[in-house]
């Protein structure tokens, strides 16, 4: 499979017998990686839908269903989609045909976009995945080079760029944020990297609180605006592990930690605090503010999708229509405030829970 268009940017050739002939060698690839391999087999709920995931090889599989586990289902009804995960460890002959990059990037979350109409594709060559979706066919494929080698941030979410495409044409929008609360209600944490999304998501781990992310969550409105769990991984910079040391002990990737982020999966280390998703009651814009207390005060809405907004279309590169509507509406609709966070992080947890209670409250009144 070809992908020929530039960096972050869309090619849209609409050559109906080119995409079947790219859905086929994709199926190819998987199918021969699958006679090579035992292929394990989950159904999942994500956002409501029924999912299929087949990863081919152990090795493909302890590393790339970490991060959906939490959403494994019990239900096998017939998926809405069925997603292939399979590397070329044991033949090349199961890899894709990629683009050629005459010029390696230097930017971790360099994407190459292909939109044919009917099927999606994005290379990313730092890390060296393949993620494409064929809407027509129901299925989508995820190819990396050797899951053994597979960076943190790929094992974090592996398939953020399929769920990106396919639940937004849905009307259910991932963002770049991050949430915790309890089966009534929750808030939305929402700014770019760095900003303290992660550090108010993690910092719950042990409390009453559950957990849906720290960096990518998907959001809907109808009934209600409500956050949907992608992901059930939790990154920490290297140098602040230390002020999680319930933490230390669950890092995926301790051996890495000084080229890496410090990797975690709550389904593993708190499988009770995992959850499906929840209302959204408030939104949060973290600030780390140097003083010792954690506080919440007013915040603006603007300010909030400014927040959101930027970060998000950063982060996942490919726009999706109706996107922005969705978040400014969110914004609209649910309250916005300031999450001043002081220098001891058991606080975090000590504050939110009251705050998240009495937004449930007022919520039901």
């Amino acid at each position: 499979m070809a992908i020929t268009s530039d960096h972050a940017q869309s090619a849209r050739p609409r050559d109906g017998s080119a995409s079947e002939a790219r859905a086929d060698e994709l199926n190819d690839c998987f199918a021969i990686a699958a006679g090579l391999n035992p292929v394990f087999e989950h159904h999942y709920r994500i956002a409501g839908r029924a999912v299929r995931m087949r990863f081919c090889g152990a090795t493909v599989y302890e590393r790339l269903s970490l991060a959906c586990a939490h959403l494994v289902s019990e239900s096998t009804d017939d998926p809405e989609l069925t997603i292939n995960f399979w590397d070329s460890a044991g033949s090349d002959r199961a890899t894709p045909g990629l683009p050629v990059i005459e010029e390696a990037p230097d930017e971790l979350g360099a994407l190459y976009h292909l939109d044919t109409g009917s099927i999606q594709a994005g290379y990313q060559p730092i890390g060296r995945v393949l993620s494409a979706l064929d809407e027509g066919r129901r299925t989508a494929w995820c190819w990396v080079a050797d899951a053994a080698a597979v960076p943190y941030y790929v094992a974090s979410a592996p398939i953020r760029y399929i769920l990106h495409w396919w639940l937004g044409a849905r009307g259910i929008h991932q963002v770049h944020a991050g949430a915790v609360g309890i089966a009534a209600g929750g808030v939305l944490f929402v700014g770019p990297s760095g900003s303290g999304k992660s550090t108010s998501s993690l910092a719950n781990l042990g409390s009453s609180l559950l957990y849906a992310g720290d960096d990518y969550v998907a959001v809907s409105l109808d009934p209600e605006p409500y956050v949907h769990s992608l992901f059930c991984s939790g990154k920490i910079e290297p140098r602040h592990s230390q002020r999680f040391p319930h933490l230390l002990s669950s890092i995926w990737n301790s051996d890495k930690l000084d080229t890496e982020k410090a990797a975690i999966f709550v389904h593993q280390s708190h499988p009770e605090q995992t959850t499906l998703g929840f209302p959204i009651r408030a939104v949060l814009i973290p600030r780390v503010t140097g003083r010792p207390e954690t506080r919440i005060v007013k915040g603006s809405k603007v300010a909030a999708l400014a927040a959101l907004a930027p970060s998000t279309i950063i982060q996942l590169q490919v726009p999706i229509e109706g996107a922005f509507p969705v978040m400014r509406t969110l914004m609209e609709r649910v309250p916005c405030f300031l999450f001043e966070l002081g220098g001891d992080l058991a606080d975090i947890p000590k504050v939110l829970t009251p705050f998240i209670e009495r937004m449930n409250a007022e919520a039901s009144d």
